[in-house]
């Protein structure tokens, strides 16, 4: 019976996409596990909504949702291969975070930021848009409670009968990447991580911009010197004997935002902690994902997979 089902889900499917969809098509799934839309209402998921990004993106099915951390509903997004629904074979995941920051609403995602990545993997991606997007109380934090926004994707993820975590690779770019390497000092059931374009001694982002340092006395409180702790627990550079986990590195030399030294110096210090870890540095100023990183990350992640 179960057998049977699937190959009508995939019929179901296969007509969908040769109909034509446009952009106002969704997909309606059974009721089953398998279907993102039955989590409503369980660990705190709610207002589930799925996106009508198929004709651009056929190869997955994407949502935006709303999820609970510390008392406070924050948003997210994830994206769902399509062969992992039809074949009910759970999928690796890849939690992606965003750069940018909420104060200025810098860097949010967009509907289609999962869905993207999702058909170049072909994992689950799942991302936070963080506290503070929609006016909550609580606000973005740039690296502190705000971790527990990233973190609670881990606990949604376990509980998820289409996802596994066995290999949970964690990303994030700019700021993303920084509070890539702050989970993964918390949380071991992050496998391995990806930093682009990534902060790593966030104290001396805010001496070497004055925009930076404006936006850090704002969000943090004060200067590294007022707040020496503050700063330190968001710099992999104080604590890099804690990143174990295979971890792949990508900066641009002359990135104007992120000083690549940052990233050379984290490359060095982590060198002997994983054999699997992967330095890799451009000659231009790109800060963010250059056109070659998915081929990049998708070798890193076949050569380093258990």
């Amino acid at each position: 019976m179960k057998h049977i089902t699937s190959i009508v889900l995939m019929l179901l499917l296969i007509v969908f996409f040769l109909s034509g969809c446009n952009k106002n098509d969704i997909i309606h799934l059974p009721d089953n596990e398998y279907n993102f839309e039955t989590y409503d209402g369980i660990n705190g998921i709610k207002n589930i909504e799925q996106l009508a990004n198929n004709n651009v993106y056929p190869a997955c099915l994407s949502y935006k949702f709303t999820y609970e951390t510390d008392g406070g509903d924050i948003l997210g997004y994830i994206s769902v291969p399509i062969d992992c629904i039809q074949s009910k074979t759970p999928c690796k995941v890849m939690i992606y975070n965003r750069g940018g920051n909420n104060l200025g609403k810098i860097g949010a995602l967009q509907d289609n930021d999962t869905a993207e990545i999702c058909t170049e993997i072909n994992r689950i991606v799942i991302a936070s848009q963080y506290r503070g997007f929609n006016g909550e109380s609580s606000k973005d934090e740039l690296g502190g409670s705000d971790i527990n926004d990233v973190l609670k994707l881990i606990d949604l993820c376990e509980n998820f009968a289409f996802a596994d975590i066995d290999d949970l690779c964690m990303s994030g770019v700019s700021r993303g990447g920084m509070m890539t390497y702050i989970c993964a000092s918390k949380d071991s059931r992050i496998k391995r991580i990806i930093g682009i374009s990534a902060p790593a001694d966030l104290a001396l982002c805010y001496n070497e911009r004055e925009d930076m340092a404006k936006l850090l006395n704002n969000i943090i409180g004060g200067s590294p010197d007022a707040f020496p702790d503050r700063y330190k627990k968001r710099s992999a550079l104080c604590w890099s004997e804690k990143l174990t986990v295979p971890t792949l590195i990508i900066h641009s030399r002359q990135d104007k935002q992120v000083s690549f030294g940052q990233a050379e110096q984290l490359a060095k210090e982590i060198e002997n902690n994983n054999p699997n870890n992967l330095f890799k540095a451009y000659d231009d100023d790109i800060h963010g994902i250059h056109e070659e990183d998915i081929g990049i990350i998708k070798s890193w992640l076949n050569d380093s997979s258990k």
